[in-house]
């Protein structure tokens, strides 16, 4: 049976392991199950959100734009992460895209189902608002080091 398949690889997701099997299985049964090949795009900067994606095996490289508009890696996410809950929430469209790096399969969650989990799961709540700031943090790093770098560059 593939939803009890998907449940039992969506409990492996530290994010949605406080959910139990019936939950797992409801979630699973309202998902889809995609495969990205080697730099296939799983959605671009500037798309309209319609889901959020759990990556179930291989990684995923977060791409920005620099202000030429060319690629720019902002980060790595790797199976059981994920990807794309910034604009489930916010209701709006990617900020970055993200793309294959090497094989993938992701499962796609619907931003209303996503939302509704969420909102009725106080500890999936908590790991997710614990996992955006982690992703703050880096994200706030990255920036600081881009900072120095252009300093830097603008000192020589």
């Amino acid at each position: 049976m593939v939803v009890h398949k998907e449940a039992m690889q969506l409990k492996q997701v530290p994010l949605l392991s406080s959910l139990d099997s019936k939950q797992l299985k409801l979630l699973a049964f309202t998902c889809e199950v995609f495969d990205f090949a080697d730099q296939d795009y799983l959605f671009h900067q500037g798309d309209a959100s319609d889901c959020v994606y759990v990556i179930l095996e291989g990684e995923t490289e977060v791409v920005g734009q620099d202000a030429d508009g060319m690629p720019v890696l902002l980060a790595t996410s790797g199976a059981n992460s994920l990807v794309g809950e910034m604009a489930a929430f916010a209701g709006g469209v990617r900020s970055a895209g993200v793309r294959a790096r090497g094989a993938v399969s992701a499962l796609s969650i619907p931003n209303q189902r996503f939302v509704e989990l969420i909102t009725t799961n106080p500890q999936v709540a908590m790991s997710v608002l614990q996992d955006l700031t982690r992703k703050l943090a880096e994200t706030s790093k990255l920036v600081a080091k881009l900072q120095d770098e252009i300093e830097t560059r603008k000192d020589n």
